[in-house]
């Protein structure tokens, strides 16, 4: 595949968790078949971050180290170092809006977006629910442009969620987002959503 050229730094928001806990990271390294597993399970599955959203917003990520979205996570990782490879770009996870001159990744979680932004984050991702995508449309078109593309997030759910994630990244660009509190940030990750309602 040809290097895509582009000297513009490119920042890449994306939906799917780019770490997995720290400890479970840890209880996995030295653990043998059916050994009990040294790992506390309330906080062992979920990261910090996962926490900081839902004492922030009221909604708990999908646990990485617990549900179907690993496979998710793995494939999104892929991705990236495909970016990665074909831009030239180190993509670096970003720890704020400070540093993104170079481009670089932050993680976004668009229903704690829409929860911030007084929207509904419910039943939009069903397959006939066009009346509820058109609302969200219209509730984020004052902030981001969505002339060439409306239809297309009132027809897809994965187009909205695509949009969505390009708004967080400009409340991230714009110091609108909560700030990483956590050392683990650089293992764990970190989901970046605004830090207040932006109705």
């Amino acid at each position: 595949m040809d290097r895509l050229a582009s000297d513009r730094p490119i920042l890449v928001a994306i939906e799917p968790p780019l770490g997995w806990p720290e400890p479970l990271a840890g209880a996995l390294a030295g653990h043998r078949t059916g050994e009990p597993l040294p790992l506390e399970s309330a906080i062992g599955f979920a990261r910090e971050t996962d926490r900081f959203v839902r004492e922030q917003t009221g909604l708990k990520p999908l646990d990485v180290g617990a549900d179907r979205i690993a496979r998710t996570a793995e494939a999104a990782l892929s991705l990236i170092e495909a970016l990665r490879n074909l831009t030239g770009q180190a993509l670096p996870l970003l720890s704020g809006a400070e540093n993104p001159e170079n481009g670089g990744l932050v993680e976004v979680y668009p229903a704690a977006t829409l929860k911030q932004r007084g929207l509904p984050r419910r039943g939009y991702k069903k397959p006939h629910a066009t009346r509820e995508r058109g609302v969200i449309a219209d509730g984020i078109s004052g902030d981001l442009n969505l002339s060439r593309c409306r239809q297309a997030c009132i027809d897809s759910e994965h187009c909205l969620d695509a949009a969505l994630c390009v708004l967080t990244a400009v409340d991230f660009l714009n110091g609108k987002c909560a700030v990483p509190f956590s050392n683990l940030m650089r293992q764990e990750g970190w989901i970046w959503f605004p830090r207040r309602a932006l109705s």
